[in-house]
């Protein structure tokens, strides 16, 4: 599997929950981890608020639902100048992806195994 270099992309999501609890200690059911190099957020549901303050006190936890989640981001990538976001494809749902790849304005999807996929 090819390596990315850190500097082909700008950011990361990260939605598997094996990965989510490894990086996050975050252990509710739901959750999106966004990393950049100046700040990592974990976006969860309202009822996980709180666990999540809790168990992954570096991040900045966003109560959002999946609908809303996008539209964060996409704020998110812009006031950050997120052009290239990493994420796990074999990991990923077919609908999750066009929801990401239809919502993400202006942003490049980068597969784990480094092929640009958008």
């Amino acid at each position: 599997m090819k390596q990315i270099e850190l500097s082909e992309v700008d950011g990361a999501i990260i939605m598997m929950q094996e990965n989510i609890k490894y990086y996050s200690r975050f252990t509710g059911e739901e959750g999106i981890i966004m990393v950049h190099s100046f700040v990592q957020y974990l976006i969860v549901k309202d009822e996980y608020v709180e666990q999540a303050k809790h168990q992954s006190p570096n991040y900045k936890i966003v109560n959002a639902n999946n609908k809303d989640a996008l539209g964060f981001l996409n704020i998110v990538f812009k006031e950050l100048g997120i052009h290239t976001i990493w994420f796990e494809e074999d990991y990923i749902k077919p609908w999750e992806y066009e929801s990401l790849k239809n919502n993400l304005e202006q942003v490049k999807l980068i597969p784990k195994d480094g092929n640009t996929l958008i």
